[in-house]
């Protein structure tokens, strides 16, 4: 069976010793833990067999008073089964713990990067840095990141983006690259690749091209366009049918 048995003496207590066919099983790897009872780097997930350092030759199993399992690896490494086998708790020897519960959760703390990191069974993955930061992965392929300062983005399977910034501003970035933002006054900008515009509450709203040219459109329906040097070239008043009603201009000349 490649398992020994050794009773310790104290009451109650055995212990086992288990063989090098007794290696710990591999652990998906989304939970990025190296299948020989080593703890996985930061960001990365164990790789078969042997990944990570220290290796397991053999480990002790100790079945506690309390009814709960604790298994020692040779190389640090210990494993806590609660007496009700509905939390497993992996201590690796850098100070790493893994746990696993019983609804499929399992949570991964790396010590030294101070990163947080729980797997859930639907394949949501949520990553917890310690400037408070959070990453959370969903299974459609949306990636939503919440900073510090309560500020949100999301960026979808398509690859368009949504910003909400703490002070209500909400940024767009949609595939075609136009960006469209709101502000939490009422203004609307939009930008694209040969212009910016920006619409106010009011039903104005001001364009600036590329190649410098001006055109501001009023709410009652008077357009002033500018030429790239700034030069005003046409100040007028159309009306719903596109027809002039006023020009400005003529009262220039």
């Amino acid at each position: 069976s490649g398992i020994e048995r050794r009773v310790r003496g104290r009451k109650g207590e055995d212990e086992y010793v288990v063989m090098a066919e007794g290696t710990p099983p591999a652990a998906p790897a989304a939970a990025r833990v190296s299948p020989d009872g080593s703890p996985a780097a930061a960001g990365t997930a164990g790789t078969g067999a042997g990944a990570g350092t220290g290796g397991s030759k053999g480990a002790t199993e100790t079945i506690e008073p309390d009814g709960s399992v604790v298994v020692k690896y040779n190389n640090g490494t210990v494993k806590h089964i609660s007496a009700d086998g509905r939390v497993t708790t992996m201590t690796y020897f850098n100070g790493d713990t893994k746990k696993t519960f019983h609804d499929g959760r399992t949570v991964y703390n790396f010590l030294k990067d101070g990163i947080t990191q729980t797997n859930y069974p639907d394949g949501k993955e949520k990553t917890v840095f310690p400037t408070g930061q959070e990453e959370t992965k969903y299974p459609d392929g949306r990636i939503e990141i919440k900073y510090p300062d309560n500020s949100t983005k999301v960026t979808f399977p398509n690859g368009e983006e949504k910003s909400v910034y703490s002070d209500g501003t909400v940024v767009t970035l949609e595939t075609s690259g136009q960006r469209l933002i709101l502000l939490p006054n009422g203004q609307k900008e939009i930008h694209t690749a040969s212009f910016k515009r920006r619409e106010y509450p009011d039903g104005t709203s001001k364009t600036v091209f590329n190649d410098g040219r001006q055109e501001t459109v009023h709410a009652n329906g008077r357009i002033r366009k500018k030429d790239a040097n700034g030069n005003l070239i046409s100040d007028v008043i159309i009306d719903h049918t596109g027809k002039v009603v006023h020009n400005y201009l003529n009262k220039l000349r």
